[in-house]
Parts: structure tokens; sequence; C-alpha cells
């Protein structure tokens, strides 16, 4: 019901406060009387039209964003706040649980990851040290 109430509040606010703004004109416009009138009308109408909506937009825009903050910060942040603490205290409990394991793997890693640089190491070493033979002993 809650929700409900919320949803026809905004819309009618949506809605209702545009039409509010056009009561808020100096002079009405006058209807043309006859087809050549019609053309300035037309002009005249579509000139007001910005100039209504304007002031109502503007007043609209700052309700929204102050109603948007408060909704926000009053309904769905404390519910990603709880779903966040959730998600975080179950991943710590796992996280201290595989602790241990994960440090062992990596020391391993990090023994393999320095053995095949130390081996890749020493072939180009080789590798280098026998270009370089080879190219001193075709220029001697």
């Amino acid at each position: 019901m809650k929700i409900l109430y919320k949803i026809i509040l905004i819309l009618s606010i949506a809605f209702l406060l545009p039409a509010f703004s056009f009561a808020q004109q100096e002079k009405p416009i006058e209807l043309p009387e006859n087809f050549e009138e019609s053309g300035s009308f037309v002009g005249e109408f579509i000139k007001k039209i910005p100039q209504a909506f304007g002031g109502a937009w503007e007043k609209a825009k700052e309700f929204w964003q102050n109603a948007w903050v408060k909704w926000w910060n009053e309904s769905i942040y404390p519910w990603f706040q709880n779903i966040y603490q959730k998600i975080c205290s179950f991943f710590g409990k796992e996280i201290e649980e595989r602790k241990p394991i994960i440090e062992e793997e990596f020391e391993k890693e990090k023994e393999e990851i320095k053995k095949d640089i130390s081996e890749e190491a020493d072939k180009t070493k080789k590798g280098l040290w026998e270009w370089l033979k080879g190219l001193l002993q075709e220029n001697l």
C-alpha cells in the first residue's frame, strides 16, 4: 500500500506540476479571429510553452532531486549496505579458513617462477655466449 501511495504521488506531481505553471501566465493568449492571425497565434503559443515549462521544470527537478536523495538514503542505501556486509562477512570467513592454504600455494608458485626464470636466464646466457663466440670466430 505504501508503494502504491508513492507511485500515485509521483505520477500526480509529474503530470500536475507542469499544468499548474500554465495558470501563472501574465496575460492569456487570445484566440485568432481569422486565418491570417492564426500564424501569429501559433508563433506566440510556441514562444510561451518554454516559458511556462521553464519555471515548473526547475521546481520539479529540484523536488525530484531532493526526493531521490532522501529516498535513496532511507530505503535503498541501507539495503545495499546490509547485503554488502553479509557478503563481506561470508567471504571474510572463507578467506580466513583458506588463508594458510593460499599462502602455501603462493610460496610454491613463487619458487616455481624463480626456478623457471633462472632456467630461462641460463639458456639465454648460453645462447648469447654461443652467438658472441661465433661472431668472434667469424671475424678473426
